[in-house]
């Protein structure tokens, strides 16, 4: 008999070059491991980590401005393995994959929107600084 498939494969984290990935399957004596499996075509999975009892790993040392495909079989105790899981798709980056967040403080701010630091002492000769946040996408 076959174990029971491994259901609801979701992306839980993701960086440029690795994703973590997460699955639900109930309890079961039965198994004995699961597995995460990827590959850049769909249905097509050359790549394959054992996960223990885990529901979920992470894969890492992925290409750049690749597409990848993954599932996640369970192994039962006789040695069958499930049905894959549901495929979930990532697409790695070009090169960089995070927005830099840049904050600015400023005794004299000049142009654009700024906001003033909250301050419990400000005294009659401290200075007033302000700060304004910048979202930088590569």
């Amino acid at each position: 008999m076959f174990a029971q498939q491994p259901s609801a494969m979701a992306i839980t984290a993701t960086l440029p070059k690795s994703v973590t990935l997460s699955f639900q399957h109930p309890p079961s004596p039965d198994v004995s491991t699961y597995s995460l499996h990827w590959g850049t075509e769909s249905g097509i999975y050359p790549n394959s980590m054992d996960v223990g009892l885990n529901l979920g790993g992470t894969v890492t040392d992925l290409q750049p401005a690749t597409r990848y495909y993954f599932t996640a079989t369970a192994l039962g105790t006789n040695g069958f393995s499930s049905v894959p899981s549901n495929e979930v798709i990532f697409d790695t980056g070009a090169g960089q994959a995070f927005i830099s967040i840049i904050v600015e403080t400023s005794s004299k701010p000049k142009g654009g929107v700024w906001i003033p630091c909250v301050t419990n002492n400000l005294a009659a000769d401290s200075v007033q600084e302000y700060f304004r946040v910048k979202v930088v996408r590569p």
